[in-house]
């Protein structure tokens, strides 16, 4: 690969971080118009379960604001990302991260993977398609024994398993290997 080639990645892997955190800042200063432009004009956000999901412009708009109008603070982390370029201007990637929410006055704490498409529009890095899986959502005030319960998506009530990391496959392997 030519010295030219490797730089581009390299930038490319900067810009989809940047991508990241501009994400992060935007949900947690509640900075919608800016949500909007981290995706495609045909992007979509949503959980991995389709149990919510936002496509377009419109449709972003109308899922951010339905869910942060719950959420007196929230503070998202981003831990790591894994990229994947499927092409010049496309590529797939793995987000762990965190997130601190506030609702009704009490503390959430959510660890959850977002499943990502990225797509480059008019020399940018946007997001394409975004979803996310849980390993847990529950009161901090549950997390000393909430860990060690099956069903780890505490909130919002009722509690049900987690989506991962159950249902990935090498997980699974493993446990049927090791049980």
């Amino acid at each position: 690969m030519s010295v030219e080639k490797r730089l581009q990645a390299i930038e490319d892997r900067q810009e989809l971080w940047d991508l990241i955190s501009r994400y992060c800042n935007a949900v947690d200063d509640r900075d919608i118009d800016t949500i909007i432009s981290l995706f495609t004009p045909d992007g979509s956000m949503g959980h991995a379960d389709g149990a919510t999901e936002g496509s377009g412009p419109d449709g972003i708009r109308e899922y951010y604001e339905s869910k942060l109008v719950h959420f007196e603070h929230c503070y998202h982390y981003a831990h790591n990302q894994l990229v994947e370029f499927t092409s010049t201007d496309r590529a797939r990637g793995v987000v762990n991260a965190h997130a601190e929410m506030v609702i009704d006055g009490e503390a959430i704490l959510a660890a959850l993977r977002y499943y990502d498409e990225y797509q480059r529009v008019d020399g940018r890095w946007r997001f394409q398609q975004r979803r996310s899986r849980f390993y847990y959502t529950m009161p901090i005030a549950e997390l000393a024994t909430g860990l060690a319960q099956p069903n780890k998506k505490r909130w919002p009530a009722p509690p049900t398993p987690a989506d991962l990391p159950d249902s990935i496959e090498t997980y699974q392997e493993f446990r049927a290997r090791t049980s």
